[in-house]
């Protein structure tokens, strides 16, 4: 291995260099914060703040998974890019005129060790690991959301999260005092917003030449879009037809807004913060957090709740509009409908019933 400490050139030497590993977790705004650091590259190389092109071989790839999909290639056997040596040295080269480096990587908690990382403390005087953590019944709902909306079959996710236990194994390496552990609450945002609260973290605080992002990065379905792509996922058969259908959701809700999904009744949502609250007391009894971030993630206030239910005038809608704006899908749907090519359904048989009519009539 190449010697690092030989390569550190930063824009003043006696200044520390420092790496924030933002690391998720998943459903905390990464796609967000990640495509912001992409779109503002040079302005932040301006603020002696590099997020590195390196893994990130192609403007539309806007984090690091394969920086650390490289250290684990039986974990991610489809991973083709070069090896975390090669990344590494490439890593260096491209960050060694700047004090501040960011990598993002919301794979990294997923990795059983991640002893390699150590490797970093030999390059960087200062590591800060930045994890945001989110309520767990909402983590919930917007897992199933992103699955539904992804996938061409419906898989009904069993995630069990572990932030704390994420957080003492990053601290076991780079040390407790150096975990950044935010809430992922509009209502705890550094003036609101998570974009402003990430670089509230980089102290960050002059926006000039910086580009916000307006519109969301990763939409999630309404209530009515996602019992459809619920329905019709019994037909699809690949991402490419998935990605067709979720992208006329998402577009037709922009313009006929159904309600915000609930998939859990006010019993669930405390089912579940109790289960994960026995497991998350452990790590919390033997590490010292914010307690404002512990009490987020149990609030048991605002939790009334009902399982959200779409309209039957909107799947018929919808029906219509992939009809109007993308004829050939509308076509291949109905055929595989009319030959019963159903494959096993999650779905209620009423929404089965009122989808199928949708396309064949009699509605």
């Amino acid at each position: 291995m190449f010697d690092v400490r030989k390569m550190r050139t930063s824009k003043n030497n006696e200044n520390k260099k420092t790496l924030y590993l933002h690391v998720g977790m998943n459903k905390t705004g990464t796609s967000a914060i990640q495509k912001f650091l992409s779109n503002n590259y040079e302005s932040l190389l301006i603020k002696n703040f590099c997020y590195p092109k390196t893994s990130r071989r192609t403007s539309n790839i806007i984090n690091h998974h394969g920086l650390f999909m490289s250290l684990h290639k039986k974990q991610y056997p489809n991973y083709r890019g070069n090896n975390f040596a090669q990344q590494f040295e490439e890593l260096i080269q491209e960050t060694k005129e700047y004090d501040n480096v960011i990598i993002s990587s919301e794979i990294l908690p997923r990795i059983p060790d991640i002893k390699e990382l150590k490797i970093f403390k030999n390059y960087f005087d200062l590591i800060k690991v930045v994890i945001y953590v989110r309520r767990y019944d909402n983590l919930f709902e917007s897992a199933q959301n992103q699955v539904i909306k992804q996938e061409f079959t419906n898989i009904k996710i069993n995630i069990k999260p572990r932030p704390f236990h994420n957080c003492k194994k990053f601290a076991a390496i780079f040390g407790k005092r150096n975990i950044i552990c935010k809430v992922y609450d509009k209502k705890r945002f550094y003036r609101g917003d998570l974009i402003k609260d990430f670089l509230n973290v980089l102290n960050i605080d002059n926006y000039n030449e910086l580009k916000f992002i307006k519109s969301p990065v990763n939409p999630s379905l309404d209530s009515n879009t996602f019992y459809y792509k619920q329905a019709i996922n019994n037909y699809l058969s690949n991402y490419e037809e998935s990605s067709q259908v979720s992208t006329l959701l998402l577009l037709y809700q922009k313009e006929h807004r159904g309600q915000k999904l609930s998939l859990l009744t006010t019993d669930q949502r405390k089912a579940l913060l109790k289960e994960r609250m026995k497991d998350a007391e452990k790590c919390y009894n033997r590490y010292y957090y914010d307690k404002n971030i512990y009490s987020s993630l149990f609030d048991h206030d605002n939790l009334e709740s009902e399982v959200s239910k779409y309209k039957d005038q909107h799947i018929i809608d919808i029906t219509k509009f992939i009809k109007d704006n993308n004829q050939k899908l509308y076509d291949l749907i109905k055929k595989k409908i009319e030959n019963d090519e159903l494959q096993t359904s999650w779905c209620s048989d009423e929404l089965v019933k009122i989808f199928r009519q949708s396309y064949l009539g009699g509605y």
